[in-house]
């Protein structure tokens, strides 16, 4: 069969999708991909493939609300990526390094059920923007930026997509504060406590926000 679903051969089908490359159509779940890709959301889509639906809008929140909570590049990753990038590695070889040190987290589970496995997609999907990313900067001499300002004051941040569990309350960490007009910004910041929003930190020196 011609992969691309073209010249004299049958369209190409599968459980999610139809390629027929003489009539210039992809199907995905359903849907055109010209009515599919105007409307739908990433998280929209990602549903679809994972459920053969459309989700419901609690659906789709809580979707969401999962993918923030495992948007974190983990530490395992971390050096996973400075690895990759000490030996000259493509992006895509980095990548999927960065996406095999999951089993090294110590939350990783080892079970074989739906569950699991779902668990697993959820966490590849949600991080794998944030690990191109980091990737993307490493290899520029940047340091990757892994969490974003929920608010921001002159004395206090709260910062959200943060490996939460490899902070202390109480202990003191050096931020990079990314700005629209002035670049980066160091700083020190105390973690005063943890929300469903993010992680609370005092900052030392006063921020260049309004």
């Amino acid at each position: 069969m011609n992969p691309s679903g073209d010249s004299d051969h049958e369209p190409i089908r599968t459980r999610l999708s139809r390629v027929d490359g003489q009539a210039g159509e992809l199907i995905i779940g359903g849907f055109r991909l010209e009515d599919l890709a105007p409307l739908a959301s990433f998280e929209e889509v990602v549903f679809l493939l994972w459920n053969d639906r459309l989700p419901t809008s609690d659906e789709l929140r809580s979707l969401q609300e999962e993918m923030v909570r495992e948007r974190i590049l983990t530490p395992e990753a971390r050096r996973a990526l400075e690895r990759a990038n000490q030996a000259g590695a493509g992006s895509m070889d980095a990548l999927r390094l960065a996406v095999e040190s999951q089993a090294l987290e110590p939350l990783a589970s080892g079970a074989d059920d739906l569950a699991a496995w779902r668990g697993q997609a959820l966490r590849i999907v949600a991080r794998m923007p944030m690990l191109a990313a980091a990737y993307a900067r490493l290899r520029a001499g940047a340091e990757p930026v892994v969490g974003h300002a929920v608010d921001a004051g002159a004395h206090g941040l709260c910062v959200g997509n943060l490996p939460i569990a490899a902070l202390t309350v109480g202990q003191s960490y050096r931020l990079e504060v990314l700005t629209g007009a002035d670049g980066e910004f160091p700083c020190t910041g105390k973690v005063l406590y943890f929300s469903d929003r993010g992680v609370s930190f005092r900052i030392d020196e006063p921020l260049p926000v309004e």
